[in-house]
């Protein structure tokens, strides 16, 4: 399981967080996710005593509801001041991907005044990252987060040529929700997008629960992967059905490393 990241705000609830840290290396796991509103004093302390890796984390997403400010005219200091907390925090427990999160459409601006406010800060934010060993990664989302302005792989790829094109600035591939919004089959769309990807998560339609809990085929988006030689985290997002271990014995069943090894971890 050297490539697979469980996202411990969702799995391994059986226990306190502090303690699913242990618990994930316990199952064999190497790295951990987590969602943003988790205590970094406890994350900070726990990654130190276990050595686990974080594959991904996200600039505060703003008030609840909002997905993110980076779209945000209203926002912009607040959101550069978010990132510069968010690439110091990664840096102290060794992550070296963080999610921006675009959020919601806003009717008191246009969407080009958003977009630009977009790229602007990305560019912004990355010229100041320079040289941290950190990427940002843009992450369509699905119909769960109706106002979310980035919903596609192709919306990702026109912020990311507004802001110039920086190599440091990625895509965030999640299945579940690029399996609901694009019209192309998403193992396709996966082998055709790799070289834009820098993270990967994974589950199931309908309901987000583990892969063969659904109709996704996972067997093609397996092999995808594969095919594509992707080497990067792939990070377990789903809300399990049963308790964990059960929920990731199924999910095993569907989902195996494929090929890399665990020292192959990003670009």
């Amino acid at each position: 399981m050297s490539r697979l990241s469980p996202n411990i705000s969702l799995l391994f609830t059986e226990h306190q967080f502090s303690d699913r840290f242990k618990a994930a290396q316990d199952h064999g796991f190497e790295a951990i996710e987590f969602w943003p509103w988790e205590d970094q004093s406890v994350i900070r302390k726990q990654v130190a005593v276990t050595g686990l890796s974080v594959s991904v984390l996200n600039v505060n997403p703003g008030p609840p509801g909002s997905h993110g400010e980076l779209a945000n005219p209203d926002a912009t200091q607040w959101w550069q001041d978010e990132l510069v907390m968010a690439t110091k925090f990664a840096l102290d427990i060794g992550c070296t991907t963080i999610n921006a999160l675009t959020g919601n459409r806003l009717q008191k601006y246009s969407l080009d005044d958003q977009l630009s406010t977009a790229a602007a800060n990305l560019a912004e934010g990355l010229a100041r990252m320079d040289g941290s060993g950190i990427d940002l990664v843009l992450e369509p989302l699905g119909p769960d987060r109706p106002g979310y302005l980035t919903r596609t792989v192709a919306d990702a790829a026109k912020l990311r040529k507004a802001a110039g094109d920086p190599p440091t600035l990625m895509l965030l591939f999640d299945f579940y929700h690029l399996y609901q919004t694009e019209s192309q089959d998403v193992a396709e769309l996966f082998v055709e997008t790799v070289d834009f990807i820098k993270h990967v998560q994974i589950a199931d339609v309908p309901g987000r629960h583990q892969p063969g809990s659904g109709c996704i085929d996972w067997a093609a988006c397996r092999r995808a992967v594969d095919i594509a030689g992707y080497p990067g985290w792939i990070g377990l997002e789903y809300a399990p059905t049963e308790n964990t271990a059960d929920s990731l014995a199924q999910a095993l069943t569907q989902w195996t490393p494929g090929r890399g090894t665990s020292d192959e971890h990003g670009r």
